[in-house]
């Protein structure tokens, strides 16, 4: 299973069937991509079994792939896109073993965004939502060269990556998107700007701790001793149960 918290992607793999826990262990794969060359490098290495093939993967589609290959490989991308890739590599022994890049054209046209709470709730201990009001996130960006938001939510709110696109508005003048907080908890906000033509800015995120939800007293326990009229006369203090 691999998990990235700035982006909030889940994934989870195969990694063989019926796989010896020594042949995955000695599969090891790396990946990385180089921006200014837009190409993504592998090496993967088994020195017992050997490697039989690395494929790279986008869209759920293999576009591209190594027979048998021996040190580093690579793919370059220019033409194929940005976004989300996919390394696998498979040993000879049939284990297999992935590796998840991010390609993005990152342009010094488009500044990251601002991300702030817009709420009338009152936090309490760097929680928001105990009085019952909205909490939205604002993510904003002066650029013109920005015409959409592309952002995720991970932890307690849970949104895969999501494009909206921003108003028109004056040259110079704030354009934003708001997203509403619902699900109690810690939610992470990651965001950037793009041009709508595949380049985007440096990301921005930021925490929001967000509970709405009123606890309940399921039980109620009084310990002392009880004196007449119904008064109780220990100085032991009542005790709730709540939730």
């Amino acid at each position: 299973m691999y998990y990235n918290s700035i982006y909030g992607k889940i994934k989870v793999d195969l990694i063989g069937k019926d796989i010896n826990e020594n042949d995955l262990n000695n599969l090891t794969l790396t990946a990385r991509y180089e921006k200014s060359l837009a190409t993504i490098f592998a090496t993967a290495k088994d020195e017992k079994k050997g490697i039989a093939k690395i494929e790279l993967i986008y869209k759920g589609e293999v576009v591209g792939e190594k027979e048998k290959p021996s040190g580093e490989v690579s793919w370059n991308i220019e033409d194929i896109g940005a976004g989300d890739y996919t390394v696998k590599a498979i040993s000879n022994s049939g284990a297999i073993k992935y590796a998840y890049i991010k390609a993005r054209n990152i342009s010094n046209k488009l500044t990251t965004p601002s991300i702030t709470i817009e709420t009338e709730s009152v936090a309490k201990n760097g929680w928001y939502g105990a009085d019952g009001k909205d909490v939205y996130i604002k993510i904003s960006t002066n650029s013109g060269s920005a015409k959409e938001i592309i952002y995720t939510l991970s932890g307690a709110s849970l949104k895969p990556e999501t494009t909206e696109s921003l108003p028109e508005v004056g040259e110079g003048e704030e354009k934003s998107i708001r997203i509403k907080i619902e699900e109690s908890g810690i939610s992470t906000i990651t965001a950037v700007t793009g041009d709508g033509e595949g380049n985007e800015s440096e990301p921005n995120y930021t925490d929001i701790k967000f509970d709405n939800v009123k606890p309940v007293i399921t039980d109620q326990r009084i310990i002392g001793t009880e004196g007449t009229n119904g008064w109780i006369k220990s100085v032991r203090r009542n005790t709730d149960i709540c939730k």
